[in-house]
């Protein structure tokens, strides 16, 4: 039995309390891709890869204008958008809104979500449906479980599931080459921001060593 994390505070509409973001990330799906991890997650799965990113108050209030304008602004090709954390479905309305505004402005981009989650609690609640249903093509679905190691390059461990939620995700999932797929990527740090390797590290190896002395490790 593990203990709650404690709830956070109410966001304000369309803010989405963001831990970190990086690009272009090529370990954590098809292509270039911009990723937001988000803080905060409720789960707590023991020997999390990310437990700096559990806390509620780990990150900063983010508007989702502002945010959306640093994501369809940068100044490299992007193949599509990784939402990861952290919880993501723990703040449904704000990453309803991002994704929403992200599907609007590049509708060649796939979007991709993590989540602890799975899919038949995610359609039982109706915030956490709209999230996501019609606007992601792709869902990393499942809590970490340690004692499963990874069968594949995307996911955290066995007992994932990796889901199309569009005929997008289903023809970029036939077409993946996990063999090909890089495991790591090394995201440094601006203002203010961490140094990160990264990915989804093998069960088992301590790979999230520091590119910096104090560097966590980005599913």
């Amino acid at each position: 039995m593990t203990a709650s994390a404690p709830k956070p505070e109410p966001l304000p509409p369309h803010t989405l309390r963001v831990y970190a973001t990086a690009w272009p990330v090529t370990a954590l799906g098809p292509g270039q891709r911009f990723v937001v991890w988000v803080s905060g997650c409720g789960r707590q799965c023991p020997r999390c890869v990310s437990p700096e990113m559990q806390p509620p108050d780990a990150g900063r209030d983010v508007p989702i204008p502002i945010l959306a304008r640093r994501i369809l602004t940068v100044p490299v090709h992007l193949d599509g958008i990784t939402i990861s954390g952290g919880e993501p479905l723990d703040q449904p309305e704000g990453l309803n809104a991002l994704l929403r505004t992200i599907w609007t402005e590049k509708p060649d981009w796939s979007i991709m979500v993590y989540t602890g989650y799975r899919l038949e609690e995610i359609m039982a609640d109706p915030a956490r449906r709209e999230a996501v249903i019609g606007l992601t093509d792709i869902i990393i679905e499942g809590p970490f479980r340690v004692s499963l190691p990874s069968d594949h390059p995307l996911k955290g461990s066995a007992n994932q599931r990796i889901v199309a939620l569009s005929d997008r995700g289903r023809a970029l999932l036939r077409q993946l080459n996990i063999h090909a797929l890089p495991r790591f990527n090394a995201g440094l740090g601006a203002y203010n921001s961490p140094d990160m390797i990264i990915g989804i590290p093998p069960l088992g190896r301590d790979v999230c060593g520091s590119l910096s002395g104090k560097s966590p490790c980005g599913t």
